[in-house]
């Protein structure tokens, strides 16, 4: 893995790793009370649980000014499923006040850009508080494109393990996705993207094939079929939040053939989708909802909740390249 370093004379930043763990908690916490969210979970030990070693979730990069950390990003895989490309999810982005001013939070972000080009990544993705006009303003500036037109829906706790318990529809199996069913999934997402009345991306089923059938694939997939029959999908992978300091599950996409609609399978796909990450420990999913879709607002009212207070932001095509290309690599 390559890992992104930049110095000037003020400030250098390098991967965090283990022995960073106190200074990354630390920063976390100050980065929770900025947003008024209170003390969070994440601990030192989650953060070398879950940030380091081969099996890390999310990577860490630090800030230190004369030896001292004084910022930190935490990034992770993520996926863009409407032009099927792979993206860098930046988690958290903190600059103490006393270092602001001086390039830190845009060399963070240079930083993870380049560890998301890394791996092939196209685009970057964060959220930010609507109330906080500084950071929206910051992310404007680096090329940061608020995206007004969507909100996640979600669940957790006693909503989660309510969808735990949502079985099948009779008649009806669930299985895992496995490459030969990629002409089938290609059909789905050209069907979902008919719904939201939008052209599909080019080489749906290379893409798909390429980034969630491989050795280190960037989702998962779930096939409702009746017989040999399949009728619907749901994609989902994990991500971290690090107020909870737990791993959720993002559900991209969701569809079922408008001839078995109203049966129950878009509700039993998303059941067994948080099946399969309470075994893995995953507590809670959250998922995009175009604030045009009334109808599906209104469903998901009934058993979800809107997190109505962040908007989430991309950058992509040149403008993401020139950022990535900022950051200077590291070899490992």
């Amino acid at each position: 893995m390559i890992r992104p370093a930049m110095t000037n004379r003020a400030f250098h930043i390098r991967a965090a790793g283990p022995r960073d763990g106190e200074a990354m908690a630390r920063m976390c916490a100050a980065l929770a009370a900025h947003e008024g969210a209170g003390t969070p979970a994440f601990t030192a030990e989650d953060f070398r649980r879950h940030g380091c070693g081969s099996e890390a979730l999310f990577a860490g990069l630090i800030a230190e000014r004369d030896g001292r950390p004084v910022g930190y990003a935490l990034h992770m895989r993520d996926y863009d499923t409407d032009r099927l490309i792979r993206c860098v999810h930046v988690l958290d982005l903190f600059v103490e006040n006393t270092a602001r001013g001086g390039g830190i939070g845009r060399a963070l972000m240079a930083a993870s850009a380049a560890a998301g080009k890394a791996y092939g990544a196209k685009m970057a993705y964060w959220g930010v508080l609507a109330s906080n006009p500084l950071a929206r303003g910051f992310y404007r500036s680096i090329g940061g494109v608020e995206n007004l037109g969507m909100t996640l829906w979600g669940v957790e706790e006693a909503g989660f393990a309510a969808l735990c318990r949502q079985p099948p529809p009779a008649g009806i199996a669930l299985r895992a996705g496995r490459l030969a069913d990629v002409p089938a999934l290609g059909r789905f997402l050209a069907g979902l993207f008919a719904d939201m009345k939008e052209p599909p991306p080019p080489e749906i089923e290379t893409r798909l094939a390429r980034d969630g059938f491989g050795a280190a694939s960037f989702f998962e997939t779930l096939i409702a079929e009746r017989g040999a029959e399949p009728l619907g999908y749901a994609m989902f992978w994990p991500t971290y939040e690090t107020q909870e300091a737990e791993t959720v599950i993002t559900l991209s996409d969701l569809y079922v053939l408008p001839e078995a609609r109203g049966l129950g399978i878009g509700s039993a796909l998303m059941g067994e989708a948080a099946r399969q990450g309470r075994r893995r420990g995953w507590n809670g999913m959250w998922w995009p909802v175009f604030t045009s879709n009334e109808p599906a607002r209104r469903y998901y009212a009934r058993f979800a909740v809107e997190d109505t207070t962040a908007l989430y932001c991309t950058l992509d095509g040149d403008g993401f390249e020139r950022l990535a290309a900022e950051a200077s690599p590291l070899p490992p």
